[in-house]
């Protein structure tokens, strides 16, 4: 005698899918995003700092002229006297 049972399921192949899903992709090393980051951050950095370097300087020179021209300017000493600071605002 047989011990043979039918399957409870009638159909023993499921229908074919027309797009299988993706395997998730492998977990990767960021280790180019953080240099990318650092890189960037430091460009960031020196620009900014550079540009406030090169505007301090600029104010400096700006008011080494303008010293210049009052301390040598007779109505001025006149009206005002003699300039010893200078600073701008």
């Amino acid at each position: 005698m047989s011990t043979w049972q039918p399957s409870p399921n009638p159909q023993p192949y499921s229908a074919p899918q027309a797009f299988q899903p993706y395997a998730p992709k492998p977990p990767g090393s960021n280790l180019w995003a953080w240099v990318l980051l650092l890189v960037g951050g430091s460009a960031v950095v020196c620009c900014g700092g550079g540009g406030i370097a090169v505007a301090m300087l600029g104010m400096n020179i700006v008011t080494a002229e303008i010293g210049d021209k009052l301390r040598d300017n007779p109505k001025f000493r006149e009206h005002i006297g003699e300039l010893n600071d200078i600073s701008v605002d």
